[in-house]
């Protein structure tokens, strides 16, 4: 069983009706987005359950392995915590939702995660790896690399309408980049930890302490890292 948490501002919108959801709509996703993911997880016969209390839209995708929870008449607390409980690990885009993972120690994937912010606080601790979203440079008609996003210091931003001004925007990864990810993910837990991923990331998180004073507790995925090598200057 793997569970999907997908943010989107259905939940943000109904709980903070008098608050607009645009200040935080860099860390939301279109659920539809996910599909190629998930049909591959359910062809490799895995159960995906997709999580969420109150979301937009159905995922337009059927198999009989893939159960979209998210919009069932069966869904409780009390199940999300079990669900959670039995689950191999989690792909979550950065909800408070997948912070039941602590409870049973199980990993995290964070894809398309928008949240730069949360670099400098103390993630969960079970998180295994990182691929952010692809963050353009519009004015510039460049991405922007992770350098680039402590340079521009989008971790200190907390507001969509910086994004707007200064013409920055947040677009999906591709499903060749998700599916790459949840691959490493699972010869992780299966197996163990490449020493040269384990070197990859040492090297970044090195650099990036030396240049900006930044330190995490997470991997960031290796498709990520390679994709910063062949992309840099």
């Amino acid at each position: 069983i793997i569970l999907l948490v997908v943010r989107d501002p259905a939940y943000y919108d109904h709980i903070f009706s008098n608050k607009t959801s645009n200040e935080f709509s860099f860390r939301d996703n279109d659920i539809d987005d996910f599909k190629d993911l998930v049909k591959y997880l359910c062809e490799k016969n895995y159960k995906v359950i997709r999580m969420g209390k109150i979301m937009s839209k159905k995922m337009n995708y059927k198999h009989d392995n893939f159960i979209d929870y998210a919009f069932s008449d069966f869904k409780s607390d009390f199940f999300d915590i079990f669900l959670f409980s039995i689950s191999k690990f989690i792909i979550s885009t950065g909800s408070g939702l997948d912070e039941l993972s602590t409870l049973f120690r199980k990993k995290i994937l964070h894809l398309n995660y928008g949240d730069v912010t949360a670099f400098n606080h103390p993630l969960n601790s079970n998180i295994s790896f990182i691929y952010p979203k692809k963050f353009f440079d519009m004015k510039k008609n460049r991405e922007l690399s992770i350098f680039d996003i402590f340079r521009y210091n989008l971790d200190k931003v907390y507001n969509v309408n910086y994004y707007i001004d200064n013409k920055i925007v947040c677009k999906s990864l591709s499903a060749k980049q998700m599916i790459s990810a949840t691959k490493e993910m699972e010869d992780y837990i299966d197996n163990k930890y490449l020493d040269s991923s384990l070197e990859a990331n040492r090297e970044m998180n090195n650099l990036l302490n030396e240049k900006y004073k930044f330190e995490n507790n997470f991997f960031w995925s290796r498709d990520y890292l390679d994709q910063l090598i062949n992309n840099s200057d």
